[in-house]
């Protein structure tokens, strides 16, 4: 069995390395990690709870073990929330970076995961000290209701592997046009696998619930179908639409 959607749960115990003295790009430790001066931690968790009111850097690693299902996969990295700044690399090779700490990323991992032993590497940049840190000042980091708990920092969402086919859907965006009673959905594909595969887009909606439709679409993803390339298509469905009953 090959199921089109494999996940590897990431949470639980990582290791933290503080780095005030902001060495540990240069010295490589995403390659080469200091683990005997680490602090065990918790993911998600901020990591003030074993370092309170710390402001700097601070690197997160984290060793697992794959096994051969993950083999000839497309392989993505998701990340629910690291406050503030994130550097990723996994197996020494960079992955990329995400700034600010409410909003979920993703990472393409899919060249640098492999069979067996892998190290997760996250340097993670907390600015949120009086004068800041680098390039990110206090007065330019957005803030609203946590100025509460401004100094907060570390990988406080959930992280997980996530594994797909190489052909899959990246993205759906649903329109609707309740003038013209219709909709427009559109639903961008990536490169399909050499075997091809089906997807199918399905919209529904429970009765009584304002917006009432029921309309399926389909398309082909793979050789001689339409997600030959890499791109976006659109299906439109025309459906009796029905206003939002007022609200109690």
């Amino acid at each position: 069995m090959n199921p089109a959607r494999i996940e590897y749960c990431l949470n639980g115990t990582w290791r933290l390395v503080l780095d005030p003295d902001d060495v540990g790009a240069r010295k490589r430790w995403f390659v080469e990690a200091p683990l005997s001066d680490s602090i065990q931690v918790t993911v998600p968790s901020v990591w003030d709870l074993w370092a309170p009111d710390y402001d700097g850097v601070g690197w997160y690693f984290r060793d697992f073990e794959l096994v051969s299902t993950w083999g000839d996969r497309y392989v993505a990295l998701e990340f629910d929330a690291v406050d503030y700044f994130a550097e990723v690399w996994l197996n020494g090779v960079p992955l990329g970076a995400h700034e600010g700490g409410y909003t979920p990323f993703t990472l393409d991992t899919t060249a640098a995961v492999r069979s067996g032993t892998n190290r997760l590497a996250v340097r993670v940049v907390d600015p949120h000290g009086p004068n800041g840190f680098g390039d990110f000042k206090p007065r330019q980091i957005p803030s609203a209701k946590e100025n509460g708990y401004w100094s907060f920092a570390g990988i406080w969402g959930g992280v997980r592997l996530i594994g797909k086919h190489h052909a899959h859907t990246t993205d759906i965006f649903v329109r609707p046009d309740p003038r013209r009673k219709r909709l427009t959905a559109a639903v961008a594909t990536s490169e399909p696998g050499a075997e091809g595969g089906r997807g199918w887009l399905f919209l529904d909606h429970e009765p009584g619930q304002g917006l009432r439709l029921r309309a399926s679409g389909y398309c082909e993803l793979g050789p001689g179908g339409w997600g030959r390339h890499t791109g976006t298509w659109s299906w439109l469905f025309r459906a009796p639409l029905a206003a939002a009953p007022p609200r109690q």
